[in-house]
């Protein structure tokens, strides 16, 4: 079946050179301009003379026809992209670019291997007040493994309170699931440390055991627990830990309390929210390149 093509609006331009179709559109673009910028385009324009696809791209109805993933609005970004920003030498200037015009700029510079719209792409979406939920799905989705752990752990205290229907859609199933799975794990891994004080390390110094241990928990669940479990912003273990070591909690020997932080801190059971949270970050539903 024949399908009935026009030329695009915008870029079949009247002085180009080669021509692509993408879906039901043609587009004339200069073929050398952007040969610079793209191997695979490059490569592309460059057939050897005397075979079938010779002629291809030099007239509409020899038209070089693009697949997926490229698609008529992906295109449309990527040479927005081309001769807005780049062959002007514009590339430092902010861009009015929409979230989802640089994941599809990101998206087929990468499949064209065009770097310096790979590096114009990433820079805007880093200047931007991307949502975590789309920093985690634009993380997954192009490869960036320096954003996941980061909007993961953001995403964890946001999961039911800032992320959107739209959001929870995108995200899939199984990010959803691990998300909340890891979530669950925490919350009972933070109970377990806050109903349970650590025992107290007695220094040679202390003259009474039971007052100081009973005293160490006090302080445990007035203080270490209180901050940790709070339900709107919990402290990170180690900054609340910080602050039982310099606090002068009576009745507690001063060398017990150093030597029971300490402990606690030596032992590593706090860190095991990070491990977590890297446990979590490897589940995460694995996205296909194209």
């Amino acid at each position: 079946m024949t399908v009935e093509t026009q030329h695009h609006h915008k870029w079949y331009i009247s002085d180009g050179s080669a021509i692509f179709q993408v879906e039901n559109k043609l587009y004339k673009v200069h073929a050398a301009l952007l040969a610079n910028v793209s191997l695979t385009l490059q490569e592309m324009f460059v057939m050897p003379s005397g075979t079938e696809h010779s002629c291809e791209g030099t007239r509409d109805d020899r038209p070089i026809v693009l697949h997926p993933p490229v698609t008529s609005q992906k295109l449309d970004y990527l040479l927005e992209w081309f001769y807005s920003h780049s062959i002007r030498y514009r590339e430092k200037e902010p861009s009015d670019f929409s979230i989802k015009a640089l994941d599809a700029i990101l998206e087929l510079a990468a499949f064209l291997q065009i770097e310096a719209a790979c590096t114009f792409a990433l820079k805007e979406l880093n200047a931007r007040a991307v949502s975590p939920a789309w920093r985690l799905l634009l993380g997954q989705r192009h490869h960036i493994p320096r954003w996941i752990p980061v909007v993961f752990h953001t995403l964890l205290d946001q999961i039911d309170e800032f992320v959107t229907l739209d959001e929870y859609q995108e995200l899939g199933m199984l990010n959803v699931h691990v998300l909340h799975q890891t979530l669950t794990w925490i919350q009972s891994h933070r109970l377990a440390i806050a109903y349970n004080p650590p025992v107290v390390q007695h220094h040679l110094s202390c003259i009474n055991h039971g007052e100081c241990r009973k005293a160490w928990e006090t302080a445990w669940w007035g203080g270490f627990a209180r901050h940790y479990l709070h339900p709107e912003s919990p402290s990170p273990p180690a900054v609340v830990l910080r602050k039982l070591e310099v606090a002068a909690i009576p009745k507690v020997n001063r060398e017990c309390q150093r030597l029971t932080v300490e402990s606690v801190a030596e032992d590593g059971v706090l860190m095991r929210e990070e491990v977590m949270i890297l446990e979590g970050v490897a589940k995460l539903e694995p996205v296909e390149k194209y």
